[in-house]
């Protein structure tokens, strides 16, 4: 048996586009030629709307426009935040190793920091603080782990940031449409991408609070507040905002019981297979651990059967290594190697679920009936 319907269950490397957002972006490819950036009627009428657009964004995280800017997507978003905020103050960082390539990369010749993430609760509040009491630039975390969906306690390191008056930046990358955002009074800037929200990709935006010392990554050009030189992307800018006004609170439950519904019957096919739970997890992700299994293999098994899933981030999928964040959480590389990472999004559907559960009970029965061991 062959599933011939594509299915994509690796919603936090990317999803698809959806039709509004879509719609967005081609009425903006024939319609608006106009620079954003010059006075004339076409240049105006695109000023108009990428405001619009900056000032939907606003209103959905309840913030201002002025502090709303837009980037290329999400790795562009992070680092220049972190680059643009910690240019100004002096101090290590406060960080995790658990969190994405894109900030790893960022802050590998930083002076750090590095929390504890092997503990039950992942991040411990009284080593942030113990942290904080020695002085550090910034603290910068995602506000979900795009692998395992482990959800930061947001509102309590918030607190401690206000009270130690120390950046805090907030990759949310893989929280934007999967939970409410809020934005608590000591968050300094938080990251989005466009693509991992139906939007497109090339598309994302940063929150910075109003006042914050900032030295932009791009300069040269006065555009989106002097936060970001370069002639804006109208198009893709255009499809995010759409995308962005298409999330609605509906989709968190949605997301969460189609989750709950694979886990319940996938244990059912590998009853060894464990679940990575976090204290608090996102709606829309499953990390499986499938005991003595290939990681690899079972990947290009479904990937044969037109089912995308993945064995970490997108950003390095193509290394062989087993995922850091499993790593950085305490687990063995054989463990990591073994565990498969399943994201949902609202387009996908029961039936589909049903679909991937009959491809895994087929996986296992070639197990069985091979020669070959596949099997670690």
């Amino acid at each position: 048996m062959t599933i011939h319907k594509n299915i994509h269950f690796d919603n936090n490397a990317t999803t698809p586009l959806s039709e509004g957002a879509l719609k967005a972006v081609i009425e903006a490819l024939e319609a608006i030629p106009g620079n954003p950036s010059s006075i004339t009627s076409r240049g105006r009428y695109a000023k108009g709307k990428i405001l619009t657009a900056r000032k939907d964004i606003a209103n959905f995280l309840k913030s201002h426009p002025e502090e709303i800017f837009f980037t290329s997507g999400g790795t562009e978003s992070i680092q220049t935040l972190i680059q643009g905020i910690c240019a100004k103050r002096s101090g290590p960082i406060i960080t995790t190793s658990i969190e994405h390539n894109a900030v790893l990369g960022c802050t590998e010749k930083l002076d750090k920091i590095l929390l504890d993430t092997r503990s039950p609760d992942i991040y411990c509040i009284e080593e942030i603080e113990s942290s904080l009491q020695k002085g550090a630039a910034a603290i910068i975390l995602s506000l979900v782990n795009g692998e395992t969906g482990a959800i930061l306690p947001i509102e309590k390191i918030a607190r401690l940031a206000k009270q130690y008056t120390t950046p805090l930046i907030i990759d949310g990358v893989a929280a934007l449409g999967k939970m409410p955002i809020q934005l608590h009074e000591g968050i300094t800037a938080m990251a989005f991408s466009g693509h991992k929200i139906h939007g497109p990709k090339g598309s994302g935006f940063c929150f910075i609070k109003k006042g914050t010392p900032f030295s932009p990554l791009l300069t040269g050009g006065k555009q989106e507040h002097n936060l970001r030189a370069g002639t804006e992307n109208t198009p893709a800018i255009l499809g995010l905002a759409q995308a962005v006004k298409e999330i609605h609170v509906d989709t968190y439950s949605y997301l969460k019981n189609l989750r709950d519904y694979f886990e319940i019957e996938i244990q059912k096919v590998f009853p060894t297979s464990s679940i990575h739970k976090a204290p608090l997890r996102i709606c829309n992700v499953s990390n499986i651990h499938f005991e003595d299994i290939d990681g690899d293999h079972l990947l290009i098994y479904l990937d044969q059967n037109n089912i995308a899933v993945s064995l970490g981030s997108a950003c390095s999928s193509g290394s062989l290594e087993p995922s850091h964040v499993l790593l950085g959480l305490g687990y063995s590389r054989r463990h990591a190697s073994s565990s498969i990472r399943f994201s949902f999004s609202k387009q996908n559907t029961k039936e589909e679920v049903d679909q991937l559960i009959k491809v895994l009970h087929m996986y296992q029965s070639f197990l069985k009936e091979s020669l070959i061991n596949y099997t670690f």
